[in-house]
């Protein structure tokens, strides 16, 4: 995962972006291949040379909307599997909640499921459409729920106002969700 994490911004400086956000693009150049069998020092230190190119992208608004979704998901993990506070920041946690909602409202609309809308009852944080079905957590396990980092039985378990068991299905845009739970 690491060396994911160093080639996705290291490939945005370069202008490898036509296919970005997605399995193509972190395989097509090479992000994990590459580094493999290099030490977490030496990734560091190829991600340390590179920052200066990485920040002027992040200020010219140049990182695409599924390359910052990716980074900040696959920050989230790393904090997990070291055992780290998740205390990401709360407008990156928006950000990828909101995100991902709309692609679960388009998913569901596919699938003719009737609309729905996330929500948050202790922030007001609501995402999608209104009128259809509610499901109630936190931004945060929406932001990672979304994002294939919870179980089916962890997602049917959030507050929902119908039987969740379709929408399990189309919830996140890289496959089925895990069978087993995961908690960080």
């Amino acid at each position: 995962m690491i060396g994911h994490l160093v080639g996705c911004p290291i490939e945005l400086t370069a202008g490898h972006v036509d296919v970005a956000g997605g399995e193509e693009w972190t395989q097509a150049q090479a992000q994990v291949e590459a580094r493999r069998d290099r030490s977490v020092a030496d990734l560091m230190a190829e991600w340390q040379r590179a920052s200066g190119s990485i920040d002027a992208a992040i200020r010219a608004a140049d990182v695409p909307v599924p390359v910052a979704h990716d980074i900040l998901t696959h920050e989230q993990d790393l904090r997990g599997a070291i055992g780290a506070a998740g205390a990401p920041d709360p407008v990156a946690v928006r950000f990828l909640a909101d995100g991902f909602c709309a692609v679960l409202v388009r998913r569901a609309g596919k699938a003719e499921l009737a609309q729905i809308e996330l929500r948050d009852p202790e922030t007001g944080w609501s995402a999608g459409t209104e009128g259809g079905v509610v499901a109630e957590a936190s931004e945060y396990e929406w932001s990672r729920a979304l994002t294939g980092r919870r179980s089916g039985r962890q997602v049917a378990a959030f507050g929902w106002s119908a039987d969740p068991t379709a929408y399990l299905d189309v919830l996140c845009p890289f496959g089925p969700l895990p069978e087993a739970d995961i908690d960080d």
